[in-house]
């Protein structure tokens, strides 16, 4: 039990600090969108040094379903539809509607109402 809620706990903090680098070279190679494709995904997890088992969870954010089918063959249709919800709930987003240009909004305005400033 103490594992599962470790792991819940340390995974949150991973998926709010990975996703934002992920999103960050996104935006700058690609710009600004809602989806990406598998491929501009998988150049920003390189560039981001990702850990590997968070790969399914940002390929489901930042793609559409077909994009993440093709860039995790192993895993479902219903995977992806887990990994959003779990996202929305891990991000406390304020619906399910996920894209990264919501998650990526999101996170700029709570940067800059915590006082630390800069951009992503």
């Amino acid at each position: 039990m103490l594992d599962m809620i470790n792991r819940f706990v340390f995974g949150r903090d991973r998926v709010r600090w990975a996703l934002p680098k992920v999103g960050a070279v996104l935006k700058q190679h690609f710009g600004a969108s809602g989806n990406y494709t598998a491929g501009q995904v998988k150049r920003a997890l390189t560039e981001t040094n990702a850990a590997n088992d968070l790969h399914p969870l940002i390929y489901a954010t930042a793609c559409i379903e077909e994009e993440f089918l093709k860039a995790q063959p192993e895993l479902t249709l219903e995977d992806y539809k887990t990994l959003r919800a779990e996202t929305v709930k891990i991000l406390d987003l304020p619906h399910s509607n996920l894209s990264m240009r919501l998650f990526m909004q999101r996170h700029s305005a709570e940067i800059g109402n915590s006082g630390e400033g800069g951009a992503v």
